[in-house]
């Protein structure tokens, strides 16, 4: 969490690998070409994650899955290369991971009464929208949400912060940015826009502090908190509460498995405080599995192990991995805007 200042707090998880990942590995196999061909020299019995492939992301995304599900969603992203990606979640799928990422929400700073501006994009099949409103309608904290997405025109989002006094907004660091650049750029002020913003709560990028200089600008007295690690394309990563630092996450236990290897020899690391690269499985997902698989980012572990829900710091990218992005159309908006002032770096995804 930052106010307008930096909170830096300082390191999870032995592997222990229980029935709900062996049967996850079970049914890839059984129900994948793409995990068949994988892992068609590894034993039938996994006793230890290590004896499982790290999976090519290229191949990963190339590779077309025989179960086709007659129910749920599907979500487009992008890789670093501008290819798009499709992946899919059964109904079931999207529920279960939509109230965990309630959970998660509501181990943060958002407080019953707030007034939530949802600033994600909601373009083609992207899932960022989705994900933030219906999980806000699942959490227990009693919130009222505005879905006014990225692409709102900057006059009608000052009016709708006065109008309704919106107290929180959530979205990419780089849309919000520009949004208070645009401000700063008219001669606004917090104090003529009429509102009070208390908390900023930025996902789908890395949080980078050199970036917030506009939004700290316009509005000195808010929290900038991340909203939560999860990418609808991959899945859940992490949740942010109190006690984190802005690039500091907790495991969502119940339905993600991480891990931290080295970049060497590929073995895993247990250690706090030992940068390696980040690894997801996905615990929840049958229809497009998601079993090792390297998100593209260094972190390093925060706790001891052992600790329940584990905190890592996310710490940029790595070479390892393909991390999908969406491109969002207000950026080029906005990269075309007279107001732009400092803007953020393109979208570096959840």
């Amino acid at each position: 969490m930052k106010r307008c200042k930096t909170q830096m707090i300082k390191g999870g998880s032995f592997v222990i690998l229980d029935s709900k990942l062996r049967e996850l590995v079970q049914a890839a196999r059984e129900n994948s070409l793409f995990y068949r061909k994988i892992y068609k020299n590894i034993p039938l019995v996994i006793n230890d994650i290590s004896d499982i492939p790290i999976i090519n992301p290229t191949e990963f995304w190339r590779a077309t899955f025989d179960r086709n599900p007659v129910d749920g969603v599907v979500f487009r992203s992008q890789d670093n290369l501008g290819k798009s990606h499709y992946s899919t979640y059964s109904k079931q799928e999207w529920s279960l991971m939509t109230r965990i990422f309630a959970r998660g929400l509501a181990a943060g700073p958002l407080k019953r009464g707030d007034r939530v501006a949802n600033l994600f994009d909601s373009v083609q099949l992207n899932g960022d929208f989705l994900l933030l409103s219906e999980s806000l309608h699942r959490s227990a904290i009693e919130a009222l949400h505005f879905p006014l997405t990225g692409s709102i025109k900057n006059a009608e989002m000052i009016e709708y912060l006065k109008k309704f006094q919106i107290n929180v907004l959530a979205g990419p660091l780089s849309t919000l940015n520009r949004f208070a650049s645009y401000c700063l750029r008219m001669g606004a002020t917090e104090k003529t826009l009429g509102c009070s913003i208390e908390q900023i709560l930025f996902g789908s990028e890395l949080f980078d502090e050199k970036k917030t200089d506009p939004l700290c600008a316009l509005f000195p007295n808010a929290m900038i908190h991340s909203i939560g690690y999860a990418n609808p394309q991959i899945g859940l990563i992490g949740y942010s509460d109190s006690s984190c630092s802005t690039r500091e996450y907790r495991i969502f236990s119940e339905a993600t498995w991480i891990e931290l290897i080295d970049p060497v020899s590929l073995e895993p690391i247990h250690e706090a405080g030992q940068p390696g690269r980040l690894l997801t499985t996905q615990l929840f997902r049958n229809w497009t599995p998601v079993i090792r698989y390297p998100t593209g980012e260094w972190a390093e572990w925060v706790d001891a192990p052992h600790i329940h829900d584990r905190k890592f710091r996310r710490l940029g990218d790595s070479e390892l991995g393909s991390k999908p992005r969406t491109r969002y159309p207000s950026q080029e908006r906005f990269q075309s805007d007279s107001h732009y002032l400092r803007g953020a770096e393109q979208f570096a995804g959840k």
